[in-house]
């Protein structure tokens, strides 16, 4: 499925209230489907909490070795996990950078689309656990 930027909503600016309301609705609804996460902040907070192109680096270390964040990840590891995301429905139209084995993030949406990927309840080797 191809992303076209004729295809996209204009961004809407909710207040505080509206954006509580629509969370709360969104989780109510998915009480037994696939997990969620909210990256709140990446600017004051960047230190704390990590950037989602951040998350994308750190998720397959620490799936491959929690224990271990500052330990190097065998490039092997870091291709197999791609490539695998890359096989998922969501990561079909991931681009993947040949040099690296990782998501090429330079155009528009791929930092959001490889998150989206590696999120999905059916990318089998992300974090798609209702248990995180």
């Amino acid at each position: 499925m191809a992303n076209s930027s004729e295809n996209k909503k204009p961004l809407q600016v909710l207040g505080p209230d509206e954006v509580v309301q629509r969370i709360l609705q969104c989780v109510g609804r998915a009480k037994n489907g696939p997990a969620f996460t909210m990256i709140v902040g990446a600017g004051f907070s960047h230190p704390v909490i990590p950037t989602t192109k951040a998350m994308l680096e750190l998720i397959p270390r620490w799936l491959w070795n929690a224990a271990a964040l500052d330990a190097p990840l065998p490039e092997t590891k870091v291709r197999g996990f791609w490539s695998e995301v890359k096989s998922s429905p969501l990561g079909a139209g991931l681009s993947i950078d040949e040099k690296t084995g990782q998501p090429d993030l330079s155009r528009g949406n791929a930092v959001t689309e490889a998150y989206q990927a590696v999120m999905s309840p059916q990318c089998t080797v992300g974090l798609n656990s209702h248990d995180l």
